[in-house]
């Protein structure tokens, strides 16, 4: 048997496939780390804005303590995932995330201040929808945040003391 090599090829075509190959590889790894890098800065800015908003909320919930119009008592369930991006009855975008609520009791961009009696942990939401189902017995539907923030994500429907607040203007 013989085993014949073809020079004419040769060694610069070799060379040059290799390079390619390097090249493809820096470029793909390259292309990786870009599109990681972006994602950690995606999720980081996610986070940064979270961080705002519940620190923003916190604030309202200090100002809100003292401005509660009406408080009342009830059970509190909170949205299913696939409400995530859909139009709520007030026009905005239901947003998982964010810290709203549904009730049929208050007008749309009302506030209310909700509190977990079982760990005394509470959250400020606002009015954005009508619900929960009337037939369902419960006075408040929370968004995921509101209810992650109140401890409530295992339990799925707690009791709940809610308090209607007033904010000023600008808050």
């Amino acid at each position: 048997m013989t085993i014949r090599i073809i020079h004419d090829v040769g060694d610069k075509t070799l060379v040059l496939c290799a390079a390619a190959i390097v090249v493809l590889g820096i470029g793909l790894y390259a292309g990786y780390k870009i599109n990681a890098g972006y994602a950690e800065y995606r999720l980081a800015s996610m986070e940064q804005r979270h961080q705002d908003e519940l620190a923003s909320a916190t604030d309202a919930m200090v100002q809100a303590r003292e401005s509660i119009i009406k408080t009342w008592r009830g059970l509190a369930s909170f949205y299913a995932d696939r409400e995530h991006g859909r139009l709520t009855a007030s026009g905005e975008r239901f947003n998982m995330n964010r810290f709203t609520a549904a009730t049929w009791n208050l007008p749309f961009g009302a506030y209310v201040l909700v509190e977990n009696p079982k760990n005394g942990r509470a959250v400020m939401v606002k009015n954005i929808d009508r619900g929960p189902r009337r037939d369902l017995d419960r006075a408040i539907d929370l968004s995921r945040a509101a209810a992650r923030e109140l401890g409530m994500e295992h339990d799925g429907v707690i009791p709940v003391v809610m308090h209607t607040v007033t904010l000023e203007k600008g808050e």
